[in-house]
């Protein structure tokens, strides 16, 4: 397969799966598997923030790693043209057509569930630390004490939602 420039794309970066819709994030992103059977939060380039929000966020999580905050793992992954009906609804299905090329994959927590801004006094504060820091420095807006925007798996902590960042434009 190739993408738009006619580069060849790697098959383990290729989207091959719509697996859920996750409706109850504000850009309606989809749990995707790609081929090599890994599975992926796909936020698309035809959800309303578009691509200079996926560049955002990209950036935003790379820079929250290289701080230290524990982040899940971003990366660009290739939606086919024309990529068929798998789940959701006509307007997601319509999003998911204005998408194809590339959008941003963030790697999939499973078994994760949100924590509450109460529940934060039993993790590393070493980790709160940089997670404070990078949206210091970051201007991340969306993490705020209703919605702190942090997960836990496995009694480790992941700060997520970095698409409300550096205010450039």
């Amino acid at each position: 397969m190739t993408d738009d420039r006619g580069a060849a794309t790697p098959p383990d970066r290729v989207v091959g799966r719509v697996l859920a819709v996750l409706a109850e994030a504000s850009t309606t992103p989809g749990l995707v598997e790609v081929g090599d059977g890994s599975r992926w939060v796909l936020k698309f380039s035809g959800a309303g923030p578009g691509p200079y929000g996926l560049l955002v966020e990209f950036l935003a999580l790379r820079i929250a790693a290289a701080m230290g905050a524990p982040v899940p793992a971003a990366e660009p992954l290739w939606l086919p043209p024309g990529f068929p009906w798998q789940a959701g609804t006509d307007e997601f299905d319509a999003m998911l057509q204005r998408s194809w090329g590339w959008n941003l994959g963030i790697a999939f927590v499973p078994d994760a569930r949100p924590i509450a801004a109460a529940e934060l006094a039993g993790f590393d504060p070493g980790a709160l630390d940089a997670i404070a820091r990078s949206d210091a420095l970051l201007q991340n807006m969306d993490r705020t004490a209703r919605n702190p925007n942090l997960i836990v798996a496995g009694g480790r902590l992941h700060a997520v939602d970095y698409d409300a960042c550096l205010y450039l434009s």
